[in-house]
């Protein structure tokens, strides 16, 4: 195991050099370059333009610009953000709490949902309630996460008044009640296609998982049902949900961009279209790394958990 880490975490940092590469290169060949939103304003001169190259080092060769973003990039300094001045690192991480809320909200409501309806529809295989649950949670996945924030938002928030569909807080009420109130449909949102995943992958692991051999004589010695199911077949059917889930918390992490956008919500995601809009590109190359590294290091978990759920799965010495 130990030498299948090592070699694991030897094969991400290759990867995340070469996303580094990539991602650094293609903000360089982007139209206008990383000063195009001064280039556009007419009272910025050619010569203020000259040094603000010189200031941030963009006159200087495209490999050496990239040694010296990538050995301060892994010392922790970020850099400061073109459009307001303000360190990446300290800008990141004032919207970090905002985003971990919702990432948050819709794990709890994807794993809530997703098992619940996954462990239903495996008791009851081929019942009305499967049925309903199998073409609710398909109609689900397969829409867009910004369409599914249109329609709570229309459904919950305009037609029947019951939450807020905007914001991270009331302003005449900046209170825990409220904050909790409006991070339910951003979570609804984030979560509701995981779960609509989740559910269908449980179920048919879990109902190939009730016709073992081995629970058949589990039923015959007496075992409950409750007992039978949570204690036995629960813990061999999530192995290959767990799998998902892992390799579904970079999607939390960037699918809050959309719902960010959607529900006006403060975090990460809405901080990165902020800079795609206004071309930052040191905002955008640090959250392009961060959602790489998420993505890796979840891979990653998701191989260990194989091996911690079950021993039969090795992966050497």
């Amino acid at each position: 195991m130990t030498t299948y880490v090592v070699k694991r975490i030897g094969q991400s940092i290759v990867l995340l050099f070469l996303t580094s590469v990539a991602s650094f290169g293609l903000m360089h060949l982007a139209p206008g370059g990383p000063l195009a939103v001064y280039a556009r304003n007419p009272h910025v001169t050619a010569h203020t333009l000259h040094l603000m190259e010189v200031r941030l080092g963009l006159n200087l060769p495209i490999w050496q610009q990239y040694v010296d973003w990538g050995s301060a990039w892994i010392q922790g300094h970020w850099g400061y953000s073109i459009s307001t001045g303000l360190p990446v690192a300290n800008m990141i991480g004032s919207h970090l709490a905002a985003t971990s809320s919702l990432m948050a909200g819709g794990i709890v409501v994807a794993g809530s949902v997703g098992v619940g309806v996954g462990i239903m529809g495996a008791l009851k295989p081929n019942s009305p309630v499967d049925y309903v649950s199998a073409f609710t949670a398909y109609a689900v996945w397969a829409m867009p996460v910004f369409w599914l924030g249109y329609i709570l938002q229309l459904i919950f928030g305009m037609d029947l008044g019951w939450l807020p569909i905007a914001g991270q807080s009331s302003f005449s009420n900046p209170s825990l009640g409220s904050y909790l109130l409006h991070l339910v449909l951003p979570s609804l949102t984030l979560g509701g296609v995981s779960a609509a995943g989740w559910s269908r992958y449980l179920r048919s692991s879990l109902i190939e998982v009730l016709h073992q051999d081995y629970m058949r004589t589990a039923r015959a010695k007496g075992v409950t049902n409750v007992r039978m199911l949570f204690k036995h077949a629960l813990r061999n059917a999530a192995i290959p949900l767990l799998t998902v889930i892992a390799l579904d918390i970079p999607f939390f992490f960037s699918g809050a961009v959309l719902t960010e956008i959607v529900f006006s919500w403060p975090g990460v995601g809405r901080l990165f279209f902020d800079a795609l809009q206004s071309q930052d590109y040191p905002v955008e190359i640090a959250m392009i790394m961060l959602t790489a590294s998420l993505i890796v290091l979840s891979n990653l978990i998701a191989d260990l958990l194989y091996a911690v759920m079950d021993p039969r799965v090795s992966y050497g010495n």
